[in-house]
């Protein structure tokens, strides 16, 4: 089968997380859903590296452009639900689940997890997208009013992994499945 022609990102589906892979490669059965997504917060954001022009003597043309060094990448999303155990990956609380109570620590902890987001399906494909290596800090936003919600802000630095066997390293990875989650074969025929 070809490629698809029409192929959308358009909502969250499901969001993940597990402990980070330096390798890219995470057990099927340490992910997690977090439930309780912020409507409209998730954001990836792509930085570019600044870029400087050195021009030559009365010209416009520049004869060289020099690129810095771009910050890392970033993806930000909020979470209404506070879960325990996320609450105690994204912290490093100390939860007595006897009493219900959550001791958060006085060190801020930077949480090395992955993350994977699944989009709703458009047109029959959604994707699936895997950031294997990232480091999340977590803030809080919004007033606790009798009509407002307080969210917990998750942002995460992607990091680069590499797997095994590869020369090169990678920041995340984008799969087209169907709206069943099969992987759509994109091979020419």
């Amino acid at each position: 089968m070809a490629a698809p022609k029409k192929v959308g990102i358009i909502g969250v589906e499901k969001l993940r997380y597990a402990p980070a892979s330096p390798l890219g490669v995470v057990a099927v059965d340490a992910w997690k859903e977090i439930s309780g997504i912020a409507m409209g917060s998730f954001v990836h954001t792509e930085n570019t590296a600044p870029k400087t022009d050195i021009p030559v003597e009365e010209t416009d043309v520049p004869f060289a452009s020099v690129y810095g060094v771009a910050e890392g990448d970033t993806i930000a999303f909020g979470v209404l639900n506070r879960d325990p155990d996320f609450v105690n990956t994204l912290y490093g609380t100390k939860y007595t689940p006897a009493t219900s109570t959550t001791a958060f620590k006085a060190n801020k902890k930077v949480a090395n997890i992955a993350l994977e987001l699944t989009t709703r399906s458009l047109e029959g494909i959604k994707t699936i997208q895997t950031f294997y290596n990232t480091d999340a800090v977590t803030s809080k936003e919004g007033a606790i009013t009798k009509d407002g919600a307080q969210s917990m802000v998750i942002t995460a630095t992607l990091k680069a992994y590499r797997p095994a066997g590869e020369t090169e390293d990678f920041i995340y990875e984008s799969k087209l499945v169907t709206s069943a989650g099969v992987a759509i074969d994109s091979s020419a025929a």
